[in-house]
């Protein structure tokens, strides 16, 4: 047989119909962005996606017009994305979740995303920004989940006045209550994340000796991603037994296997 390549790319479409005029700001704020953030959890990578719009009324130029007159033009979004960052798309083993893990209750878990999008949203930039533009220094990205954590318990709890150590171990509690195996020592890994929070943000000497750094910042940063991928899992809904195989299936995975095998 004589060798060949052949390579299959798979697109998918989502058709958005409003009833009344509605701006392409909104469409993307409340809608294909929360839709790229979904599908981006679930590949644990920045998803590439299409943006098109139909225009109606003359607004002449070149473009596809459709049967009702109306034309359809190219939006391009995200616009700051290179395609190096996007153009790479993992193995399935190496995803968070699959279709197939959620088939039986994708629309839930969909509308779920939808209805909780503001409490959703105290995680995914921190989360995703790091995906999108992945950045060579850990320090960087420890910030960004430590705040993120901050930010959510802010936005699931009623109380105000809370050190944020205390924040910090009530959203990692609420996850060794799914899987221990995540955070096998609450007590210390939130006292740990608060001491090289400080030190990284005041840079204050007599912290350092506290601070996690080198490898143990790096095994403490992929910690608080997972523990943050395992929250908005269950903002969407995910029951707790699907989640614990979710996490099984992460012990393949580089440095997650090292924080999951302790």
């Amino acid at each position: 047989p004589v060798p060949f390549e052949m390579t299959v790319k798979e697109k998918s479409t989502i058709h958005f119909a409003f009833d009344s005029p509605t701006d392409i700001e909104t469409v993307i704020s409340d809608y294909v962005s929360h839709i790229q953030d979904f599908l981006t959890l679930a590949m644990r990578v920045t998803v590439p996606i299409g943006l098109y719009a139909t225009m109606t009324g003359d607004i002449g130029g070149p473009g596809n017009i459709d049967g009702d007159g109306n034309r359809r033009i190219r939006v391009y979004y995200p616009p700051a994305v290179s395609s190096d960052v996007t153009s790479v798309l993992p193995e399935w083993h190496r995803m968070l979740f699959r279709f197939a893990d959620i088939v039986e209750n994708v629309g839930l878990y969909v509308q779920t995303w939808f209805a909780r999008s503001e409490i959703i949203r105290t995680i995914t930039p921190s989360l995703f920004a790091h995906r999108y533009f992945p950045t060579v220094y850990t320090e960087v990205e420890f910030i960004d989940y430590a705040r993120a954590l901050e930010s959510y318990h802010r936005a699931i709890s009623q109380e105000r006045d809370t050190h944020y150590k205390d924040r910090v171990a009530d959203v990692l509690g609420r996850v060794a209550e799914i899987d221990e195996r995540v955070v096998s020592d609450v007590k210390s890994t939130a006292e740990l994340t608060k001491n090289t929070r400080n030190y990284l943000t005041h840079r204050n000497p007599q912290q350092r000796d506290r601070a996690a750094n080198g490898s143990e910042l790096r095994l403490l940063t992929t910690r608080l991603e997972l523990v943050l991928e395992i929250c908005l899992l269950l903002e969407m809904g995910m029951a707790p037994d699907l989640i614990r195989e979710i996490v099984t299936n992460q012990r393949q995975i580089g440095r997650r296997r090292a924080i999951l095998s302790g």
